[in-house]
């Protein structure tokens, strides 16, 4: 089963960017076409409720313009930046921990209303994406895993982080 790497790059109100990278085990023969209408549009749709910043290309070995996409932002808001993430923590069977950074982060998902350091996974979008890391995404059966192919099944922590990463 082949892992594949998705790397989404976002952008910020000033134009600096930074990579959002996920890793899926891909069951099958599966074309281009499938790999961003089966697994890279259903992440994004997900991840996007979270962001401030804008999406300008996806790399999969190819780059997808995400410009047809039904939830997509023309710009970043000004208020966006690339070094205000989210980091989310999660781990596999066998122990292994596994970090996902969003950059762009929207504050009003961070607890007290953005005033807190931690993201509140009380919140529909927030539970939308912990059960996308966690349980299958999209339509065909594909499980985030590690970088060794390894399921991710737990969610760990999620707090805010300011700074590259």
């Amino acid at each position: 089963m082949p892992i594949v790497r998705f790397v989404y790059t976002i952008y910020d109100g000033d134009g600096d960017t930074s990579p959002l990278m996920f890793r899926a085990n891909i069951d099958g023969a599966t074309t281009v076409a499938e790999l961003e209408t089966l697994y890279a549009i259903p992440f994004w749709d997900v991840v996007v409720n979270f962001i401030q910043g804008g999406l300008s290309d996806v790399n999969v070995s190819v780059s997808f313009d995400p410009s047809g996409w039904e939830h997509i932002r023309d710009s970043s808001s000004v208020t966006a930046d690339v070094e205000e993430k989210a980091i989310f923590k999660f781990r596999t069977p066998i122990g292994t921990v596994v970090e996902m950074s969003i950059p762009t982060f929207f504050e009003g998902y961070f607890t007290g209303a953005g005033a807190g350091k931690k993201v509140d996974i009380t919140d529909a979008d927030v539970l939308a994406f912990l059960a996308l890391m966690t349980e299958d995404i999209g339509s065909g059966g594909v499980d985030a895993v590690d970088s060794h192919g390894t399921d991710i099944s737990v969610f760990v922590d999620a707090f805010q982080w300011f700074g590259r990463r």
